[in-house]
């Protein structure tokens, strides 16, 4: 026994490789096609601010997340979006006074999306393809082409950040 089969790793698998192969493999000169959306002439448009605020109510942090100006409300749907549908979503981060703030990454729940614009020039270079989360400085919009072909339930639409998500900085909608 060799100080390999001692390991515990080992113990778990073991590849023996015992006879050569000619490898008449090649990689493909183009991996994979996205197969983009194509930007329609008229789609329903949702605007998404993500915006933090001050409050001095009893028994909350004295700052708020909001969506849209609202905190979280789990039995209140923001939208409602007919399955199949394509839309035009402009998520912004409206800032804390609306140009001071933290960054906010907006994550979307089961549909990827397409970044048209990112505050009304073509995205960044690697925000090409599709996407689930889109990074959102303070100031920054970015307008997102996305399609809700797949289950008809309740998603949600939040910001990345977990004291902010915590903190109820997110949306549900209704794909029917």
């Amino acid at each position: 026994m060799n100080s390999r089969e001692k390991s515990p790793l080992a113990q778990l698998m073991r590849f023996d490789v015992v006879k050569r192969e000619a490898d008449d493999s090649m990689i493909p000169l183009r991996l994979s096609d996205p197969a983009f959306l194509k930007r329609p002439n008229s789609a329903q448009t949702r605007t998404w601010s993500f915006r933090a605020k001050v409050s001095f109510r009893e028994g909350r942090p004295p700052i708020v997340w909001t969506v849209n100006g609202k905190r979280f409300d789990p039995d209140r749907s923001d939208a409602q979006i007919a399955a199949g549908e394509t839309e035009l979503w402009r998520l912004r981060n409206e800032g804390f006074l609306r140009f001071l703030g933290r960054p906010h990454p907006a994550h979307i729940h089961l549909a990827h999306f397409q970044i048209l614009e990112r505050n009304g020039k073509p995205p960044l270079a690697h925000e090409n393809g599709w996407k689930d989360t889109v990074a959102l400085e303070a100031g920054e919009e970015v307008l997102v082409l996305i399609r809700f072909e797949q289950f008809r339930r309740r998603y949600m639409l939040h910001c990345h950040n977990l004291e902010h998500e915590d903190h109820a900085m997110m949306s549900r909608f209704d794909v029917m």
